[in-house]
Formats: structure tokens, sequence, C-alpha cells
């Protein structure tokens, strides 16, 4: 259905995305462990959080008061943020897709965003793409058929119908299909 180049190149640009979108987070990190000791004191002890809970689960311990710790770290992490003038998630990673985190799959399915941009690659890959930026139901001129009345009817309803199936695609199952001869 999709070229491989198409695949390879949306691929491609779904991982840059993410990995900007951490890249970024990891800037914004920086930054305020340079402009506060408390916050790069705060990472610090963050970081190291990971081996103490493996440790601790490992030996049968209770994990409960590193969490604990970890939450009221984190929390005082964004007061200090906020209290240096920037939102309490400056050093979140942002992602583009909420759903797959900028990885291109959910639950080892292909997200909707990868779908979107591989329509997107193929239909700029076909040649028409530049075509499809312009063409819109307000340029759309039934003019073009005043001289056969049949003719002006029928896209009149066509018309009709692809706006009407446009404004309800979400509700809708089905698909719409228009055939014709080749530049209708």
């Amino acid at each position: 259905m999709y070229s491989y180049e198409n695949y390879a190149k949306v691929k491609a640009e779904i991982e840059s995305r993410r990995t900007s979108a951490i890249a970024m987070a990891d800037a914004h990190s920086e930054q305020m462990r340079q402009m506060s000791d408390e916050i790069a004191r705060i990472d610090a002890e963050l970081s190291g959080t990971g081996l103490l809970l493996f440790k601790t689960a490992c030996s049968g311990g209770d994990i409960t008061p590193i969490k604990e710790r970890n939450q009221a770290l984190v929390k005082l992490r964004r007061e200090l943020i906020v209290g240096l003038g920037y939102p309490a998630d400056y050093t979140d990673v942002h992602y583009s897709c909420k759903l797959c985190s900028d990885s291109g799959f959910v639950d080892t399915r292909m997200c909707s965003c990868f779908k979107e941009a591989l329509v997107r690659a193929t239909i700029e890959s076909s040649g028409i793409g530049h075509l499809i930026d312009e063409q819109t139901f307000e340029n759309f001129d039934l003019d073009w058929y005043n001289d056969n009345p049949s003719a002006r009817e029928k896209m009149a309803l066509n018309l009709a119908s692809a706006k009407s199936y446009v404004k309800n695609v979400p509700k809708s199952k089905g698909n719409l299909l228009l055939i014709g001869s080749t530049g209708t």
C-alpha cells in the first residue's frame, strides 16, 4: 500500500521529532540546573533512584518511602521551576503526538499520526500533492459544466455529497469513492 521510500521517510521524520522533543527537554533541564543549585541537587538525587529502587525491591525491602521521597522531590522541583518564571512542565518532554509519544506506534500498531503522514507522503510523491493544496470546495466552479445541464446537475450532487461526507467523517464508517475518466 505504501512505498518503502515513503515509509522510511515518514519513520525517519517521526524519529527525528521524538529525538528533538527529548533533546529540548534535556536542554531545558540543563538550563534549570545552571540556574538553580537546588534543582541540580534534586536532579542528582532523582537520577540515582532507579538503582535504589532495584536494590530495595531485590532485597525484599519496602519501596514506598523511596516513591514518596521521589514524588516530594518532583513536586519541589516543579515549584522551583515556577519560581524561576517558567511553566512547571518546562523540562518535560513535549511530544507532537500524545498517543504514541512520537514513536509512530501504539501497542505494536501503527499510530494514526504515522498513517496520516504516510498518506501525505504518498500524495506528495504521486505528483499531485500541489493540486490537493490548491483545490478546495470554495474554489470548485460548477460553471465549467454550464454547457451541459445534466453534467452540471450531477456535479452539483457530487459536490453536495462530498461536502456532506467531509462534514460527517468522524461519524461515518464508510468510504466515498469517486470514479471518472482521467482528469475528472
